[in-house]
């Protein structure tokens, strides 16, 4: 029944309303002109069935992520043989390498990878001053605010990371020092800020968005920005807007649509209308064929980069360091031997770092495991062999804190803390299930069974309708939208992986 549906409206001339399945249980795809200048890759991606489309869609976004993990890699490599080959103005080995170039962007200088960063129980307040000077930063601090709380410039700072974005190391800073209150960085203009995030939920700031994409044509206008007002204030932080007592506002003109929001929460908006607007299978297809040849032209100039990079060490006589592997790639290699015998949880963790080739960026949150009744002191006894890093790592929190522990890889580093300390960052996505749903009898039900599905195998409790407070879900034109945290993410991507893959057989 839903593919006939679906078929039905292929050649439409407007964009599907977004609409609940359960009220209006249909599934559409843009209008495909056929002429005789269309390519043989349109052709085909036009003959292609909507499942397959949204097959093709999953393995090229997955292209995407293994190409700009690659990429982020290399630049870290490119910007280690720079230092090397005298490119790049040396510093003290207590400062960083390398800097990044005076006149880049504040975005530009959080995403640039720093060789080291290492803090003993340094004051947070030297820490800050540390990473605002290597990274060339217009770092300003809201101490007034932070003190109010408890934190001062005294509080103890410990991490040891290498080879790590700016952004990355300014999160471990302000994530450590407080389990209670919430430290947050937003960017404003060529400015950090850091305060609580309490403090930036007071003032909020406005953006307008053009919408016109994600409006239907030919039909009720007005419920159309209705349904897009709710599926967004729905997913995006629900306790935020001002219909529920938060302070975010949303409202519509045509085809434009105001948000009056927190600037942490404004980013969520952003990716969520991105999201939608890149969930027509045709469309995200053009879009990602285009992203991943832009993404194999920038590789390309990397590794000849590194080429020229390489071969003046060489010339120098400086020993070329090894290519670097993306983290999760660094993670699947297996380890030999591992033999923990009534050793300290701590220990264990220093000696993972070091136990594959090359060494892993691991965080462990301490404040936050110590908060949990959880001592890095706590004894570990493990016998294994021939396991990947990632079991190791696993099988090790396990035995540290059973069920209260995880790990989330996040811009270059595995960090690990409580199950509870990492649900509190979320973030939107959108899910295509129309392949799983639409091969159903009964597509509705189909729909609200995954559904059901999801919410009972994946992090039961974190889900609002279980009477969590993390987890939200949507549906919209086949689709989900799901708010959840990056870890609960990982469990809905393996379980409906394992769904298709039973689909298949």
């Amino acid at each position: 029944m839903l593919e006939q549906v679906y078929a039905s409206h292929y050649l439409a001339d407007h964009r599907p309303p977004i609409s609940d399945l359960r009220r209006k249980p249909r599934c559409f795809a843009p209008r495909v002109l056929f002429s005789s200048c269309l390519t043989l890759p349109t052709l085909l991606q036009a003959q292609q069935t909507p499942a397959e489309k949204i097959s093709e869609v999953r393995k090229l976004n997955a292209k995407m992520a293994e190409q700009g993990s690659e990429i982020s890699t290399l630049s870290k490599y490119v910007a280690m043989l720079r230092n090397l080959a005298g490119d790049a103005q040396t510093a003290p080995t207590t400062q960083a390498a390398t800097q990044p170039a005076k006149n880049l962007t504040a975005d530009e200088k959080l995403k640039f990878a720093l060789p080291k960063v290492i803090f003993d129980n340094a004051p947070l307040s030297e820490s800050l001053d540390w990473l605002k000077d290597a990274a060339r930063l217009n770092l300003v601090i809201d101490w007034k605010t932070l003190e109010a709380t408890g934190i001062t410039k005294k509080t103890p700072v410990n991490c040891k990371l290498t080879s790590i974005p700016v952004s990355k190391a300014l999160q471990t800073i302000l994530s450590q020092v407080s389990v209670e209150t919430r430290l947050v960085y937003i960017v404003d203009n060529a400015t950090v800020r850091v305060s609580t995030l309490e403090e930036f939920a007071k003032h909020p700031i406005t953006r307008v968005f053009d919408i016109s994409t994600l409006l239907p044509r030919n039909t009720n206008l007005a419920a159309s920005q209705a349904d897009l007002m709710h599926t967004i204030q729905a997913n995006v932080d629900p306790a935020s807007w001002k219909d529920v007592g938060g302070s975010g506002t949303i409202s519509m003109s045509g085809k434009n649509m105001t948000v009056t929001q927190s600037p942490l929460i404004m980013p969520m908006v952003e990716s969520c209308i991105k999201q939608l607007e890149a969930s027509d299978p045709d469309r995200a297809i053009q879009a990602c064929r285009t992203a991943i040849l832009q993404q194999t032209r920038q590789i390309e100039s990397l590794r000849s980069e590194i080429s020229r990079l390489a071969a003046r060490c060489r010339a120098a006589g400086k020993e070329v360091p090894p290519e670097p592997v993306p983290l999760e790639k660094a993670l699947d290699q297996v380890l030999p031997d591992v033999k923990f015998d009534q050793t300290p949880f701590e220990t264990c963790i220093n000696a993972l770092r070091n136990a594959g080739k090359p060494n892993v960026n691991i965080f462990v949150n301490w404040r936050a495991l110590q908060d949990a009744g959880i001592d890095k002191s706590k004894p570990i006894t493990l016998n294994a062999s021939h396991l990947t890093l990632r079991t190791v790592v696993t099988k090790v929190l396990a035995a540290a804190g059973g069920d209260l522990l995880d790990s989330v890889i996040d811009e270059g580093a595995l960090t690990i803390s409580t199950r509870s300390d990492l649900d509190r960052n979320t973030m939107t996505r959108v899910y295509d299930v129309r392949d799983i749903v639409l091969a159903s009898g009964n597509p509705q039900k189909a729909l609200q069974d995954l559904v059901a599905g999801i919410q009972k195998n994946c992090a039961t409790d974190t889900w609002r309708d279980n009477g969590g407070t993390i987890g939200s879900i949507r549906e919209t034109n086949g689709q989900l939208i799901i708010t959840q945290s990056s870890r609960i993410h990982r469990l809905i991507d393996a379980y409906l992986e394992t769904l298709r893959q039973v689909k298949k057989r």
